[in-house]
């Protein structure tokens, strides 16, 4: 969880330190959270649903699509703008994803889980 939440620091961290360390420990971590975490935390939240490969397949095609935007957004606002806007509207998309994250959860949705409920829903 630590690293999800450590997502949206990204990008402000990299206006600040432009080593090479720290670019790849940015990267490293959101490799961790989009292809390690990111299916675990799919298959936790759709267990008992039968619909988990379905939201899998929702997943990865968002990834690929903010794969896809990401260069070509940061690139036009680096151009436009310069390096600091640019930095930090890409923060906020994390930062408004990581927001989504956190207040969709079951967990959080005031369900009650006891013993005849799984994640929220009746099994």
């Amino acid at each position: 969880m630590a690293i999800i939440l450590s997502r949206p620091s990204r990008a402000p961290s990299l206006l600040f330190s432009t080593a090479f360390a720290a670019v790849v420990g940015s990267q490293v971590a959101t490799a961790l959270t989009g292809a390690v975490f990111g299916p675990a935390l799919v298959a936790h939240l759709m267990y008992g649903t039968g619909r988990a490969n379905l939201a899998q397949g929702a997943v990865f095609a968002c990834q690929g699509l903010e794969a896809a935007l990401s260069p070509a957004l940061g690139g036009w606002m680096a151009e436009l703008y310069g390096f600091t806007p640019a930095f930090l509207c890409l923060g906020t998309f994390s930062a408004f994803a990581v927001a989504i994250w956190l207040f969709a959860r079951p967990e959080l949705a005031g369900t009650a889980l006891d013993s005849s409920t799984t994640h929220g829903r009746s099994r």
